[in-house]
């Protein structure tokens, strides 16, 4: 998980990561915590650094937090942003932020894990999940966020729903990802590549087209079976 925390008060910002640092390790998994007390620099960090949750300072003298959230909001769609403050003025404007929750600072110790726990049940559905270790640390990915997989050399990409981020490079053969992602919403349409169904507009022409306008080519021998595998579970699934 890649959190980000913005404060322009650096002990706060020391704080809320000590505080993500020990959940993480208490409930075993990788992170990686980015600090900053000023938002613009966070807004240009966003530029090209997708991030899952966002802890950010309601009240800062050179940019409104609700404000930068909403730059946040309109870059990344599906990032998570929890509002931090001093005050329950703001509570109520957090909501059109699309705000996933709004934590006082003087109850940081009582409230953050609850808020963890949520954060982690929302990106990581437990039957949504895929877990694969990567450069000696386990990651988690939400299958929903997955575009397609793409084999390449001896790794195998990730590529996501968000254009501008970057793809995940996963050390796993093409057949054991897709021994992983038995039973999910998931189809390998050629040797190389393995789409995520909620992600396909329609196969024509032996090819599959997805949402995003990615065309990727199937064999003509097993066309009209995944083709129809597609129908079948869209049929399901609508």
């Amino acid at each position: 998980m890649h959190f980000a925390v913005c404060d322009d008060q650096p002990i706060y910002v020391e704080q809320i990561t000590s505080l993500i640092r020990c959940y993480a390790e208490k409930h075993q998994f990788a992170c990686r915590v980015d600090g900053f007390t000023n938002p613009n620099q966070l807004l240009e960090q966003c530029k090209t650094e997708a991030y899952n949750v966002v802890f950010l300072d309601v009240e800062m003298p050179d940019k409104n937090g609700l404000e930068v959230a909403q730059q946040l909001r309109e870059q990344w769609p599906d990032v998570y942003i929890v509002l931090v403050s001093n005050h329950l003025d703001y509570a109520l404007e957090g909501y059109q932020v699309d705000a996933f929750r709004y934590l006082m600072k003087n109850q940081l110790k009582h409230k953050f894990t609850p808020c963890m726990d949520a954060l982690y049940k929302g990106l990581f559905p437990p039957d949504n999940t895929l877990c694969l270790r990567i450069d000696r640390e386990e990651i988690h990915l939400n299958l929903d966020q997955i575009q397609y997989f793409e084999a390449a050399q001896h790794t195998v990409q990730a590529f996501f729903l968000e254009l501008k981020r970057k793809p995940l490079i996963c050390r796993i053969t093409m057949n054991e990802l897709e021994r992983k992602l038995q039973g999910k919403d998931f189809l390998r349409v050629q040797r190389s590549f393995i789409v995520n169904l909620k992600q396909v507009k329609r196969f024509y022409n032996y090819t599959v087209i997805l949402k995003s306008g990615k065309v990727i080519s199937v064999s003509e021998k097993q066309f009209s079976a995944m083709r129809d595998h597609f129908l079948t579970w869209r049929g399901t699934h609508e």
